[in-house]
């Protein structure tokens, strides 16, 4: 066999070889990307929903005086509003009477409370204050088990499956809230408080008895959890990030007695490679928001925002300078949750 030959065959052999790889990394790319958009439609929320945390412990609200026989006496050097209490010496703490139960029975001088504090669980002790009157053993704190608040919801699933809000509920110091489960309601809009510079808006909702599901997530972008049977809505087609742009757009909310389209802008658009919230930043254009809001107010967090007939995201922060602007989360991270 000639030389020439046997070159022509290497040649072949290799460019044999380099349309096999060529070809199997497009039809894994291809797989790829079906098998991130064979299920890329949800159902459209944009209807308020009342939200009921029950919290992972309990925690504290305020911090107030025990009369003793020494006289008043407080633990606000070791106790803090917006602790998240969750264990009195090792014994998991889950409601309030949990901890009347306990200090009940103490019968030592000093007690390790393991709390939560902004994000951060800690181990702190305390010497439970002995009331005079009743001789009981107080710790002189106003709890709470729940935390509760309106929202808006974004989308939901065909299994039932909901993401609202676009933002965590956080305790006052914008530490998330940890929590063991909780219970979301329909609501019916009474009125709006209009947004003004420097003073952010509200919604004004009430819960009705109607219950509608249970939640099972707080986290960065939202409140997550499964409706307890769900109806057939707007079907809409979800947008990757990459499709999201400067330009027209919608947002989806309820302000009165239904949902409608509000016109807006989205004026930064930010390509975010891992996940974050804060994508993007829109501006209210619908004059119809404008005059009955003042543009995004509180309540209105998770609405939907629609670009090109696609879901691209929720609001979720209004801009108290200016509540003609807020941001927004990309709803590729909400569906990750």
């Amino acid at each position: 066999m000639s030389l020439l030959k046997r070159i022509s065959i290497v040649f072949t052999l290799i460019a044999g070889i380099l349309l096999l790889n060529i070809a199997a990394v497009y039809i894994s790319y291809n797989q790829i990307v079906y098998a991130e958009n064979i299920d890329n439609y949800v159902y459209l929320g944009g209807t308020p929903i009342g939200i009921n945390l029950k919290c992972n412990g309990v925690i504290i609200e305020r911090i107030d005086s025990v009369m003793t026989d020494a006289g008043r006496a407080s633990l606000k050097n070791y106790l803090r509003p917006g602790d998240n209490i969750r264990a009195f010496d090792g014994q998991p703490i889950q409601t309030v009477d949990d901890i009347v139960n306990y200090l009940s029975s103490f019968s030592g001088s000093v007690a390790t409370i393991s709390l939560c504090r902004e994000g951060t669980m800690i181990n702190v002790e305390v010497c439970p204050l002995k009331e005079a009157l009743t001789g009981k053993f107080k710790l002189g704190i106003t709890l709470k088990e729940n935390v509760m608040g309106v929202g808006t919801l974004t989308y939901y699933l065909a299994n039932g499956r909901f993401g609202c809000l676009g933002h965590p509920i956080c305790d006052n110091k914008g530490a998330y809230i940890a929590i063991s489960g909780g219970s979301v309601y329909d609501c019916k809009v009474l009125g709006v408080i209009k947004g003004e510079k420097g003073y952010p808006g509200e919604l004004r909702a009430v819960f009705t008895s109607s219950k509608l599901g249970t939640i099972d997530k707080n986290n960065k972008f939202g409140v997550y959890g499964a409706f307890d049977y769900t109806k057939e809505g707007i079907k809409i087609e979800t947008a990757t990030r990459s499709e999201v742009v400067p330009g027209k757009a919608y947002i989806y909310t309820t302000v009165s007695d239904k949902p409608d389209f509000y016109e807006a802008e989205i004026i930064k658009a930010t390509y975010q490679p891992h996940i974050d919230d804060k994508g993007m930043v829109i501006r209210i254009t619908d004059n119809r928001l404008l005059n009955s809001t003042g543009g995004v107010v509180q309540g209105m967090s998770g609405s939907p925002i629609i670009q090109n007939e696609k879901l691209v995201g929720a609001v979720t922060h209004v801009f108290v300078n200016d509540p003609t602007k807020g941001y927004g989360t990309y709803i590729d991270w909400m569906l990750e949750n």
